[in-house]
């Protein structure tokens, strides 16, 4: 088995225009999964929070924004 060794150094690495609206992009399409996770993943002291038609409800808006 060949050694996945290189001499390669990481200061001539950059990202470039493109990488960073590629970056962007999947920034924007993520953060309304991590948000809708994280307000559904909360229990209030009152169990109000997290319930299935809640989930259900936020399912459905991600998916209308997914679509666009």
């Amino acid at each position: 088995m060949q050694k996945l060794t290189s001499n390669r150094s990481i200061s001539g690495d950059q990202l470039l225009p493109d990488h960073w609206e590629a970056l962007y992009n999947i920034k924007k399409i993520l953060e309304p999964l991590a948000e809708a996770t994280f307000k559904l993943e909360y229990r209030g002291i009152y169990s109000n929070t997290g319930s299935l038609w809640q989930w259900l409800t936020k399912l459905n808006s991600l998916l209308t924004f997914m679509e666009k």
